[in-house]
Formats: C-alpha cells, structure tokens, sequence
C-alpha cells in the first residue's frame, strides 16, 4: 500500500467520525425502495454492522420476505452469515458484533452485497479501513458477480482515489441521495 493511500485514509475516516449522519428514517426508506427492487425472490442482503458515522441500513431486516446477511471476519477472511433481528450476535476476528454462529452464505444465495466506506469514486473504487477483507471476498469467481454497492455519504464521493492492482470496482454506490450503478 502507498503511503499516499494511507495518508487519504487516516483523512477520511477522521472526517467520517466526526460527522454524523443526518435523517437516518429518510435513508432508509430510499434504501428500501431503491435497493430490495434489485433483489430476485429468496437472494440475500448482505449488509454491514455499522461504525461511528456509517450508514445504517440493519433496519431493511425488518421488511418482510427479506433475508439479511451481515459479515464475518474469521483467519483474515470474509464471510457472509444469515442475521435475523434479536439473535445474538458475537465479536469476530476483527471485534464486530456479527452472527458468528449462524447459517454460512453461498454466494449463489445472495443478491447484492452491501460494503461501508471511508470515501468512494465515480469509478466505483472504494476506499475502506485497510484490511482488505472485502478485496478478498469479491476476488473469488463466485462473488465477482454479485451486484456490490458502497454505501456512504454523499460527502465521501471524490473524483480519484489511488488505486491497488487488487482494487475491484463496486458497481455501484448509495448514498443519502440514492442509487447510483455503474
């Protein structure tokens, strides 16, 4: 990694922290209504356990006929296990509340996966927290086709940022203003 990618980083999660997201009801209706269309009868949702400053889209669980996922990180590798509201959740590899003990995904079950950012591109590059657990995951052939979007602040697009050979374009981004595919 550049020390140019680090620098950026350490800037943008020092803006993320310090900001908060505002009309959090708003969004998700937006991410209900723009999102779930998207998803094919029984896919999955994977979605994230949101930090300080992230968008919080866990409510889209409570919809009906919806099944959620949220992520594992077990041996520096990703995974995506069913979640349902009120089962419990434990810390992973990394220290996240995750379903640890849940149903394990086959990428074949789910219809798009969610990923939280620091800042993103128009080329739909994402700029996370530096571990490279979601480069990984949509490295294998089975999750390079599953429809991932960044979610994030509208505030957290830039035009470029510096990316790795391993960097894999998202195909797409949601932020507080909607939708929008590559």
């Amino acid at each position: 990694m550049t020390i140019n990618k680090i620098r950026v980083r350490d800037e943008w999660l020092h803006k993320r922290c310090s900001s908060t997201v505002k009309r959090q009801d708003l969004i998700l209706a937006k991410a209900s209504k723009e999102l779930l269309p998207l998803l094919n009868k029984n896919q999955w949702l994977c979605l994230y356990w949101p930090l300080q400053g992230e968008i919080d889209l866990r409510g889209l669980a409570q919809q009906s006929n919806i099944h959620v996922a949220l992520p594992v990180a077990k041996k520096h590798q990703l995974h995506m296990h069913a979640w349902y509201p009120g089962y419990p959740l434990y810390p992973d590899d990394c220290g996240f509340p995750a379903p640890v003990d849940q149903y394990r995904l086959h990428p074949s079950q789910v219809g798009i996966l969610l990923a939280p950012c620091l800042a993103f591109d128009k080329r739909g590059i994402r700029l996370g927290y530096g571990g490279g657990y979601y480069d990984r995951l949509r490295s294998k052939p089975d999750w390079r086709s599953i429809t991932s979007i960044v979610v994030a602040s509208a505030t957290c697009q830039v035009n470029q940022l510096p990316a790795e050979p391993w960097d894999i374009p998202f195909h797409g981004w949601f932020t507080e203003m909607g939708l929008t595919m590559l």
